[in-house]
C-alpha cells in the first residue's frame, strides 16, 4: 500500500466533539439576527461584529459551514472598518481553519496569508511563525511540496530571529518529509539529519525518533534495507523510552514492508500483526486500515486465499479513513496528526448540499413572488400620483370659483389639503423602505446563488476523483488479461471482441500453454462471465484469473471438466458459500460465481477437449460443413457427443458418424455455474476431432442479450450463429469488424446491457 501523511488541523474554540443541537442553534441564530437588525439601525459596529461572530459559531456548530463562513467574513469586514488588526489576525486564522476543515485549501491559504500579514504588522513574530507553519501544512496536504517547503523555511527563519529552538526540529522534519514526497531523497535525508541535530541539542527524543524513522524510509527507497532496519531499530528504541506507542506502530509497519520486499513473508507477517495490535490500542484508524491491506497481500503471497480475502474485505470497508497521498510504501512519522473523515461528517456535508438545493428552489419561488409584489407596488404609486394630480386640479378650480368664500372655509380646506399631503408623504416613505428591503433580499439571493454554484463545482470535483479511481482499477484489470502479443504468440489467427459495459468488466478471457513429458504442448483458452458487472464483477474476474493460474499453471491440471470442478470448489471456498448453504440461509450472495467455457487444443492429435458451465462452444468447419470425422464425450459415462442435432440432422446416438452436412456445431456446457447451486454434479468433458482451418468461438451472453434493432428486441443466439456461419469464409480480422459493426448498428442509441466478449480462433 502506498501512503503519505497529512498535516495537523489546528482546531480552535469553535470546533467541538459534541453533536450539534440543531433546534437550539436555530433559536440562537434567530435571536442573534434580531439583535443584528437592531444594531444595524443603531450603528454600533463593535457590538455588531460580536453578533456576526456569534452567528458564525452557531452555524458552524450546526454544520452549516457555508453560512458560517459568510458570517465570519462579515465579522472580518466590520473589524476591518473598526481598525481591529489584532482581533482580525486571530479571526483570519480561525476562518482559514474552517476552510481547511471543509477541504477548500486555496481559500484556507488566502486567509492564513491575511493572518500572517497582520501578525507581521503587529510585530507578533511568534504568531507569524505559527501561521507560516500552517500555510506549509495546507500546501503539503494539497501536494504543493515546494510551496510547503518555502513556508516551513520561512517559519524557521522567524524562529531563529527570535532565538527560539523549541519548534525548529519539527519544522526541519516537515521539510524533510516534503522533499521525501517530492522524491528528492538526498535533500530529504539532509533535513532529517538537521532535525536530529537540533533535537539532540534540546533533548527532544520524540522529534529525534521521528527523523530516524524517516531516514529509514529514504534508505528503503534506495533499497539499502540493512541501513533502513538499523534506523528503524534506533527509532523504536527511543519511542519506547518516551512511550510513543503510535510512532512505534508506524515504524513496525515500515519494518514489515522491508521484510515483504525481501520476500521474508513470515517475518513481515509478524511485524504487521504487531503494528496492527498497537494501532488498535491507539485507535489509529488510518494505520489499522494500512495494516489490513498489507496483511491481505502477505496472506496472498503465502497462498492463504481465505485470510487474504478476509483482510481485503476489512480494508475495503475502512479505506475511507486513508487520507494520505499514494506516493510511497513507507509511512512517514511527523509531529502532526492525521485528519479522519468520519461518517457523521460525510452525512453533514451531504445534508448541506441538500440544504443548498432547497435554497435554490426557495429562491426561484421568492423571486417570482417579489417581482409580482414589486409590480403591484409600482402600480399603486402610479395610481396615487394620478389621484394627487387630479386633486390638485380640483383644488385649483375650487380656489378660482370660491376665492371669495369666507376665511373660515379657506382655512378648513387648507388644513384638509395639508393632512392629505402628509398621508401621501408617509405612504411614499413606506414605499422607499420596502424598495430598500427588496434590494437587500436581492443581494442575499445572489449570494445564495453563488453558494449553489460552488456546491456544483464541488460535486464535479468529487465525480472526477471517483472516475479516476475506477480508471486506475481498469489499468489493473487490463494488466492481468492476455495481451494481443500473448494471444498472437499462442494462436496465429485469432480475434477478441471485448466491450465492458462500464469502465471495468465482469467478463474476462484467459489462455496459457502447458508442456509436459506426457504429451505435446496443449493450448488452453477460457472465456468467463462473472456475476455482476462494473467494479463487483471486475473483483470476481480477478479472483477467477488467479484461481485458473493456480489450477492450470501451478497444479498442471489440463482436463477441462477437472479444471471446472476444481475452480468451482475454490470459488465456493473463497466466497465462503458452503457455510451459508449448510445453514440453509440461501440468499443472492450464495449464487455469486461465474459462467465459463474452457477448451484444450492438442495440435499433435488435432483434438479439442471442452467443458462448460452454462456456456457453449461453437465450431465451424474449414469448409463450413464438417468439424471432424468423429467425436466423443467422456464424463460420468455419458454418451452425448455434444452436437447440436437440430443444426446437422443427427441423433445423439450417431456420435461416430461423419458430419459433412453440418455447418455449425454447438458443444453445450452443463447447466450449472461455477459456484454454489441447487445442482452440484461433476462437469462433463467433450472430446472432438478438428481439422486445420476450423473456426472455434467462445463467448459470454452479452452480445446475444443486447436489446436493439427496429423493435428493440434481443439479438439472440440464433442470429449470432447465423452471422458466424455466414462470415466463416472471411479472414479472422474481417469477422471481428463485422461483429463490431453489426453490434453497433443493432444497439443504436440504446444503452449496453451487459459486458461482452467474443473470442475466435482459427485452427
Amino acid at each position: 500500500n502506498k501512503t503519505t501523511t497529512t498535516p495537523k488541523n489546528n482546531v480552535n474554540n469553535i470546533i467541538t466533539n459534541n453533536k450539534p443541537d440543531t433546534l437550539n442553534s436555530y433559536n440562537n441564530i434567530k435571536k442573534l439576527n434580531e439583535n443584528i437588525s437592531n444594531l444595524l439601525q443603531s450603528g454600533n459596529k463593535e457590538e455588531l461584529a460580536k453578533s456576526y461572530y456569534n452567528v458564525a459559531v452557531e452555524y458552524y456548530n450546526s454544520t452549516d459551514f457555508d453560512k458560517s463562513i459568510d458570517y465570519y467574513n462579515l465579522t472580518y469586514k466590520t473589524n476591518e472598518q473598526l481598525g481591529f488588526k489584532k482581533i482580525n489576525a486571530s479571526l483570519a486564522e480561525e476562518i482559514a481553519t474552517v476552510y481547511e476543515n471543509v477541504y477548500r485549501y486555496s481559500k484556507a491559504i488566502e486567509y492564513y496569508n491575511k493572518s500572517f500579514s497582520l501578525y507581521n504588522e503587529l510585530n507578533d513574530n511568534k504568531s507569524a511563525s505559527k501561521i507560516a507553519q500552517k500555510i506549509g501544512d495546507v500546501n503539503y496536504i494539497s501536494g504543493n511540496y515546494i510551496d510547503a517547503i518555502n513556508n516551513y523555511k520561512k517559519s524557521i527563519n522567524i524562529e531563529q530571529e527570535i532565538g527560539s529552538k523549541t519548534d525548529i526540529s519539527g519544522k526541519l522534519n516537515s521539510i524533510g518529509i516534503s522533499y521525501f514526497q517530492a522524491e528528492n531523497f538526498d535533500e530529504a535525508i539532509k533535513y532529517f539529519q538537521q532535525s536530529i541535530n537540533i533535537a539532540e541539542e534540546i533533548g527532544n527524543n520524540a522529534e529525534k525518533s521521528m527523523s530516524l524513522n524517516n531516514i529509514g524510509n529514504v534508505n528503503y527507497e534506495y533499497n539499502n534495507f540493512n541501513d533502513a532496519l538499523n534506523f528503524y531499530s534506533q527509532s523504536i528504541s527511543l519511542k519506547k523510552q518516551i512511550d510513543y506507542k503510535k510512532g512505534i506502530a508506524i515504524t513496525l509497519h515500515n519494518i514489515g514492508n522491508v521484510y515483504k520486499k525481501l520476500k521474508q513473508f513470515d517475518k513481515s507477517l509478524q511485524y504487521f500483526m504487531q503494528s496492527s495490535e498497537l494501532a488498535e490500542n491507539t485507535k489509529d484508524k488510518e494505520l489499522i486500515c494500512e495494516n489490513y491491506f498489507s496483511l491481505s497481500g502477505i496472506y496472498s503471497s503465502l497462498k492463504d486465499c481465505g485470510k487474504a480475502l478476509d483482510y481485503y474485505k476489512l480494508y475495503a470497508s475502512n479505506k475511507h479513513f486513508i487520507t494520505r497521498n499514494l506516493s510511497h510504501d513507507q509511512l512517514v512519522d511527523a509531529s502532526f496528526l492525521t485528519n479522519e473523515v468520519d461518517i457523521n461528517e460525510k452525512f453533514n456535508l451531504l445534508k448541506n448540499e441538500l440544504h443548498q438545493q432547497q435554497i435554490l428552489a426557495k429562491y426561484e419561488s421568492e423571486k417570482n413572488s417579489k417581482e409580482i409584489a414589486f409590480m403591484s407596488q409600482q402600480a399603486k404609486i402610479h395610481r396615487l400620483e394620478l389621484i394627487k394630480k387630479e386633486q390638485n386640479l380640483n383644488n385649483q378650480k375650487i380656489l378660482t370659483v370660491f376665492s371669495l368664500i369666507s376665511l373660515i372655509i379657506f382655512i378648513f380646506l387648507a388644513s384638509m389639503f395639508y393632512r392629505q399631503y402628509k398621508g401621501k408623504k408617509t405612504a411614499y416613505n413606506r414605499l422607499e423602505e420596502q424598495n430598500e428591503e427588496i434590494n437587500i433580499q436581492k443581494e442575499e439571493i445572489e449570494t445564495q446563488r453563488d453558494l449553489v454554484i460552488e456546491q456544483k463545482e464541488k460535486l464535479e470535483t468529487i465525480h472526477s476523483e471517483l472516475t479516476s479511481s475506477i480508471r486506475y482499477a481498469q489499468r489493473i484489470q487490463t494488466a492481468v488479461l492476455p495481451t494481443n502479443e500473448q494471444m498472437n504468440l499462442l494462436f496465429e489467427n485469432n480475434f477478441v471482441l471485448y466491450k465492458p459495459r462500464d469502465i471495468v468488466s465482469g467478463d474476462f478471457y484467459w489462455t496459457t500453454q502447458i508442456t509436459t513429458m506426457e504429451h505435446a504442448p496443449l493450448l488452453i483458452v477460457a472465456v468467463a462471465d462473472c456475476t455482476g458487472h462494473g467494479v463487483p464483477g471486475a473483483f470476481m474476474s480477478i479472483l477467477g484469473i488467479s484461481l485458473l493460474d493456480e489450477i492450470v499453471r501451478k497444479e498442471q491440471i489440463t482436463t477441462p471438466n477437472v479444471i471446472l470442478n476444481k475452480l468451482r470448489e475454490n470459488i465456493i471456498s473463497s466466497l465462503q458459500q458452503k457455510n451459508i448453504a449448510d445453514n440453509k440461509q440461501l440468499s443472492d450472495n450464495v449464487y455469486d460465481g461465474m459462467d465459463i467455457a474452457i477448451c484444450v487444443i492438442n495440435y499433435e492429435k488435432m483434438e479439442l477437449q471442452f467443458a462448460g458451465a452454462n456456456s457453449p462452444l461453437y465450431i465451424v468447419s474449414s469448409n463450413q460443413s464438417a468439424v471432424g470425422s468423429q467425436q466423443s464425450a467422456v464424463s460420468n459415462g455419458t454418451e452425448d457427443c455434444g452436437l447440436k442435432t437440430e443444426d446437422c440432422g443427427l441423433k445423439t446416438e450417431d456420435c461416430g458418424l461423419k458430419t459433412e452436412d453440418c455447418g455449425l456445431i454447438e458443444l453445450k456446457g452443463d447447466k450449472m455455474p461455477i459456484g454454489m447451486y441447487t445442482v452440484m454434479k461433476p462437469f462433463n468433458n467433450h472430446i472432438i476431432k478438428v481439422n486445420k482451418g476450423d473456426l472455434i468461438y467462445l463467448f459470454s451472453d452479452g452480445f446475444a442479450d443486447q436489446f436493439g434493432g427496429p423493435k428493440g428486441r434481443k439479438f439472440l443466439h440464433s442470429q449470432l450463429k447465423d452471422m458466424l456461419l455466414k462470415n466463416a469464409h472471411l479472414s479472422i480480422n474481417e469477422q471481428k469488424e463485422i461483429l463490431e459493426t453489426t453490434y453497433n448498428n443493432w444497439r443504436g442509441n440504446l444503452s449496453q446491457v451487459d459486458d461482452i466478449i467474443i473470442l475466435g480462433i482459427k485452427v
